[in-house]
């Protein structure tokens, strides 16, 4: 149950979602989830906000960086000495200068982690925008629970002003902790992060229709502005497991995973974190605490490859 659905405060079509990817720490002690997001869209209107939901009692915080992507909240508290997750993966990808403050594309990335040169690099455009530090409007709640102990069957937030049309990277952090930590990862043998499809879905009949129908009306209305979302299908979504000592450790189960593979490019230093990558928005990433809830595991990042094969693109 844990990703993000996405979709234009204006409309779905003012935006195109190119990749999005996802990093998270698990946390038991602490009953707590720590996640970093950084998402690649094409923003065709100006002045335009973005829509985010995540499910159960979630917080957010835009993430603010130049120069270099940024590191996981996790990252930050061991005080790692060296490249950061998003940096081993995607630094090629991106060229920051500093006298000019812009940031350029040098490399495309397809949703099965082949790179390729790009003739005429494009400006990309960081957001938050440093010319406009005191912007603060970057981030509002549209339905959140302010007490994060609590659980609730979803969070809602908008982001923006999006002031220039053209390509953009941004990045939030997320966590969740409490009631909402309880019921997504310990009170099943297994827990998954689910793409916006099957989330969607999962929300919708786990825990909307459940409630009350005065409830659910409540609720329901603010899930149904995100039925026609982005689906990311043109570069994919990436998702990565910290390891230790950043996080728990946490088995993925492969044979109970649906429409996603490991990736061939993995984070550096090696064991750090485990990458996996789909194209598909209804995807299912299987994990648990341990072993002895996981299907014989399957050779190495397969998962449910005929399923995958099957994909429209």
């Amino acid at each position: 149950m844990m990703c993000i659905v996405v979709t234009g405060a204006q409309g779905k079509d003012t935006w195109d979602g190119h990749r999005s990817v996802e990093v998270l720490g698990f946390h038991r002690d602490q009953q707590k989830v720590n996640i970093l997001f950084l998402l690649y869209l094409k923003n065709k209107k100006q002045d335009n906000h973005l829509l985010v939901l995540h499910p159960g009692n979630t917080g957010l915080e835009v993430v603010r960086f130049a120069g270099a992507l940024p590191s996981h909240q996790d990252e930050v508290s061991s005080k790692m000495g060296q490249k950061n997750i998003l940096e081993s993966v995607y630094e090629d990808m991106f060229k920051f200068d500093y006298e000019t403050a812009k940031c350029l594309q040098k490399k495309g990335l397809s949703p099965w982690d082949s790179r390729y040169g790009i003739d005429d690099p494009e400006e990309v455009i960081i957001w938050p925008a440093a010319e406009h530090p005191s912007d603060t409007s970057v981030c509002s709640g549209e339905k959140v629970v302010q007490d994060k102990t609590q659980f609730a069957p979803l969070s809602t937030w908008r982001i923006g002003p999006f002031r220039q049309v053209g390509w953009v990277l941004l990045a939030f952090k997320m966590w969740f902790c409490g009631d909402t930590f309880k019921k997504f990862v310990e009170e099943g043998m297994l827990f998954t992060v689910d793409g916006p499809w099957r989330l969607l879905s999962k929300i919708k009949h786990n825990f909307i229709l459940p409630f009350e129908r005065d409830t659910f009306g409540d609720w329901g209305k603010e899930l149904g502005r995100f039925e026609d979302c982005l689906g990311f299908r043109q570069g994919g979504h990436d998702v990565i497991i910290l390891k230790p000592p950043l996080a728990d450790n946490v088995v993925v189960d492969m044979d109970g995973s649906n429409m996603i593979t490991k990736a061939p490019t993995q984070p550096s230093p090696s064991g750090i974190a485990d990458r996996y990558i789909t194209a598909n928005p209804g995807f299912k990433l299987s994990l648990s605490y341990s072993d002895q809830y996981v299907r014989k595991e399957s050779a190495p990042g397969l998962g449910s490859l005929g399923d995958m094969e099957s994909i429209d693109d």
